[in-house]
């Protein structure tokens, strides 16, 4: 395997985790303004995941650029990294904070947003 083919394929894994961060985003109510006040706790999570795994990309680029070759082992951990990124605790999604989880489940990330409201 060639080092551009690990690349391409860490890049669509982080792809796709951005791309599910923002899947959990709610449409507002309100209109203008009151829309951003609205949905501003989400947003501060979002923004927030967004540049943690960003950040653990441009890490993940810097080590790439040192590596000269491509083993099993390299590919390995690798995977190991990437299933991490899968598991970064940011998501404002249904597990922290969602209605049916207690609140020691919520991520630190989702402290400025309130907790669902409970569905009858």
């Amino acid at each position: 395997m060639t080092k551009h083919r690990l690349e391409i394929f860490s890049d669509g894994v982080f792809a796709i985790v951005l791309t599910l961060l923002v899947l959990d985003l709610r449409l507002p109510q309100a209109h203008g303004a009151a829309s951003l006040r609205e949905i501003a706790p989400e947003l501060v999570v979002h923004a927030g995941g967004f540049f943690i795994v960003g950040a653990f990309w441009i890490n993940h680029h810097k080590v790439l650029t040192r590596i000269t070759e491509i083993t099993g082992s390299t590919l390995l951990l690798n995977l190991v990294a990437l299933f991490w990124i899968t598991l970064a605790p940011p998501w404002p999604g249904p597990t922290p904070g969602s209605a049916t989880s207690p609140p020691s489940a919520r991520s630190p990330f989702c402290w400025p947003c309130p907790p669902p409201p409970r569905r009858g």
